[in-house]
């Protein structure tokens, strides 16, 4: 069988090793304490469903930014069709004083790809890659 620690110290030591390890002790629930007790809280309080996603144009993902655009331009899928309209969506813009803001997936958590009142173009139809591997070439969509 052991002996408990404390006995073996030195009458002398005893005492300011209780005042230590109680002191250490304060300072451990005060620094872990509070975060302990705000995630508890939050564990409580949060519903168990997530949220749903906001509807295209209408902030972002994260839900930290509440800029909301003019319009929501989904972009053609073909290719020559849609150079031809972003060319004339960039002279609208103009004459309207608009500015473009591109989505992909419209998951943007932080609304860095969002700016209120612009044209927003959904280029989500470009979401793939294509491999000319004769000329080592690879071109990405949005």
């Amino acid at each position: 069988m052991r002996a408990p620690l404390l006995p073996l110290l030195p009458a002398k030591f005893r005492r300011p090793l209780k005042l230590a390890l109680f002191a250490a002790a304060l300072v451990l629930v005060g620094f872990v304490g509070r975060p302990v007790v705000f995630l508890a809280s939050v564990w409580w309080h949060d519903p168990s469903a997530p949220l749903p996603p906001p509807a295209p144009g209408h902030g972002d993902f994260g839900r930290l930014s509440s800029a909301i655009p003019a319009e929501v331009i989904p972009v053609d899928a073909d290719p020559a069709k849609a150079e031809l309209q972003l060319a004339a969506l960039v002279q609208r813009a103009g004459r309207e004083g608009r500015h473009i803001a591109i989505s992909g997936a419209t998951h943007s958590m932080g609304g860095h790809t969002l700016l209120p009142d612009a044209l927003e173009l959904d280029m989500l139809p470009f979401n793939r890659l294509t491999l000319d591997a004769g000329h080592r070439l690879l071109t990405v969509g949005a």
